[in-house]
């Protein structure tokens, strides 16, 4: 591997693996192609957990973690500000990010990276916005807990302008995040570039049915099996959901599988059992291995209220699945869907009446073959649209003047 360092790339997030979700998927896949065209990607993260080495190398990436600062008790009202500056005072005596260039994707680290003097070039990949993001999370909340995320959302605000108007260059996953960043900070476009992430489709495509899995949730055989997978909170509507599709999970139309975990998991359990339809529900929890739920399912259903790209909805077509997901209507409804589903062929964007996601759904039952034909053009948009091979190079044309 070249020692240039213009091949140097820094990853700058809270996050990375052995931890597993959304932002964790997206640094290890960014790392692996980056290695592969001979750059040297160092992740920069928390120490989440004490057991974990402070350096290390992952799969031929270089991991750097820094403490994970405990905030003292007067400091919890500003919280977020008092961690984005121990986060600077240990980049600036670490030496770290000097050369190369770098991604931040979290306004913490672009707001660290930038108070350095001599800092490496930066592009910022906001992963949602929070004034946006934090109201909807905390709807349904007690009262302690809304005023408190109204004080953090107002701190993290403060860092998330910084980190915009302070980063070279802005990049988003979608139109729908390029609309926020300019509507909620007035950011200039010309400064944001869309780049829409990858799918492995080694690891995303079209599976056997595992007769182990199958049993051990006891899914009975031959009724259809609706997918939800992702984060079990307010914004991702999984109540309302669970309200739809209450009478066909009765009659035995559906079962409904839910992979994840969260804040709404006790409420949504409570909701199933008060309209009767729990027995038809299975309740998998999170999972480091979300393919093999793709799997074993026929359909894909995400009514998430805010949502900037969406890549459970790409795992899920490459994994031959149609989709079904809420389309924009800010500033109730926030999402990328319309960008993602070709309407019709791959999969259904519907509005937030229970009647059409209903009439949608009820098609896709009673329909193998549509469901089918959708599952093959969706794993066709995905190979045209969704490669991380076409993310890397928009990215590094994106640090090649910088």
């Amino acid at each position: 591997m070249s020692d240039n360092p213009d091949n140097q790339v820094w990853l700058l997030s809270h996050s990375y693996l052995p931890a597993r979700g959304g932002i964790e998927n997206y640094l290890s896949e960014v790392s692996r192609k980056l290695c592969e065209k001979g750059y040297r990607p160092t992740v920069i993260c928390r120490r989440q957990n004490p057991e974990l080495a402070e350096e290390e190398e992952i799969a031929g990436v270089r991991v750097i973690r820094h403490p994970d600062f405990s905030v003292p008790r007067s400091r919890l009202f500003t919280k977020h500000l008092y961690l984005a500056n121990r986060l600077t005072a240990w980049l600036k005596a670490s030496r770290l990010c000097r050369d190369g260039w770098a991604i931040c994707r979290y306004p913490h680290y672009q707001y660290a990276l930038s108070s350095l003097i001599q800092r490496c070039p930066s592009l910022y990949l906001p992963g949602a916005i929070w004034p946006a993001q934090t109201s909807l999370a905390s709807r349904g909340r007690g009262f302690k807990e809304r005023v408190f995320a109204r004080l953090a959302g107002k701190q993290v605000a403060r860092l998330e302008r910084f980190a915009l108007t302070s980063a070279d260059h802005i990049s988003v996953f979608s139109r729908n995040m390029r609309s926020q960043v300019n509507g909620f900070y007035g950011i200039d476009p010309r400064k944001i570039s869309i780049n829409p992430p990858g799918v492995n489709p080694a690891r995303f495509r079209p599976r056997p049915q595992q007769p182990e899995l199958t049993a051990l949730l006891n899914l009975p055989p031959g009724i259809p099996r609706i997918l939800y997978l992702g984060r079990l909170s307010p914004e991702k509507n999984l109540i309302f959901l669970i309200r739809v599709l209450a009478e066909l999970l009765k009659q035995n139309r559906a079962l409904l599988l839910i992979v994840g975990d969260g804040p709404d998991r006790e409420a949504s359990e409570g909701e199933a059992k008060l309209l009767r339809c729990a027995d038809s529900i299975r309740w998998v929890g999170a999972t480091s291995e979300p393919e093999i739920y793709y799997s074993i399912s026929d359909i894909f259903v995400s009514l998430s209220l805010y949502e900037p790209f969406g890549q459970n909805l790409i795992e899920a077509m490459a994994s031959g699945l149609p989709v079904i997901a809420l389309k924009s209507s800010p500033p109730r409804i926030m999402t990328a869907a319309e960008e993602i589903i070709a309407e019709g062929a791959n999969g259904y964007t519907v509005s937030g009446e229970p009647p059409e996601l209903r009439t949608r759904i009820e098609e896709l039952l009673s329909s193998p073959r549509s469901r089918e034909r959708m599952g093959q053009r969706g794993r066709e948009i995905c190979q045209e649209r969704f490669s991380w091979e076409r993310h890397i190079k928009k990215l590094l044309s994106l640090t090649a003047d910088r």
